[in-house]
């Protein structure tokens, strides 16, 4: 469907490039060196055309289980598929974010009237909480969950307790500060004070010296 969507446009800006019935003047808007937007669906579908589409979920797995460093794979796949593999694996886990979402539903005939009966149901289900009682059962308690440890992350920024270090670092830091200006403005009052005495006894002893001589 993505790839299409790139197809569509690529298809859009060429034919407004080529428009003779738009003005010069905008169309030169449009007139680049480069295709101005990125393909990477087309190029995705054209590689996985290249190489063969996998039949089945479980041959797909079985291909990323056998990745080494001379066969790379990577199984796109239904966002359902894939954290229910990561849930009962810890061998694999997501990369990337999802794309492409698009919402399950039930295909009827048009007009047909187990639209209402389906909808009702669904909306009973969802309010009596049973809903939310198979996602708890096939998900949070289902047992082949497995307790994968927690994968580490270095661009996943600052949580509450690193935010808590930070902020008792700086006070620290502030604390460090003090105790140093403090340490130093007490050195210096009494270096000056030693410098003061030490002029006041020479003043005096010069003051001395000189009546002495008169």
């Amino acid at each position: 469907m993505l790839r299409e969507y790139e197809i569509s446009y690529r298809r859009m800006w060429r034919n407004m490039s080529l428009d003779e019935s738009i003005p010069e003047s905008n169309r030169s808007n449009y007139v680049v060196w480069d295709y101005p937007l990125q393909d990477k669906y087309i190029k995705m579908y054209l590689t996985m055309e290249e190489i063969g589409f996998i039949p089945s979920v479980k041959e797909a797995v079985k291909m990323v289980r056998n990745i080494n460093r001379t066969q790379e794979f990577a199984f796109i796949g239904e966002a359902m598929t894939i954290k229910y593999l990561i849930l009962t694996d810890c061998n694999f886990k997501q990369v990337g974010k999802e794309f492409n979402k698009k919402p399950f539903a039930f295909a009827l005939q048009k007009d047909s009237p187990l639209k209402l009966e389906i909808d009702d149901a669904i909306t009973r289900l969802a309010i009596e909480g049973r809903l939310k009682a198979l996602e708890k059962k096939w998900w949070d308690e289902n047992p082949l969950k497995m307790n994968c440890p927690a994968e580490k992350s270095f661009n996943t920024g600052f949580d509450l307790d690193n935010l808590a270090v930070v902020f008792l670092l700086i006070i620290l830091g502030i604390f460090l500060a003090v105790f140093i200006i403090s340490i130093e403005y007490y050195w210096y009052r009494c270096h000056l004070q030693r410098t003061v005495a030490k002029v006041r006894h020479f003043s005096r002893s010069t003051l001395a010296q000189i009546k002495r001589d008169e």
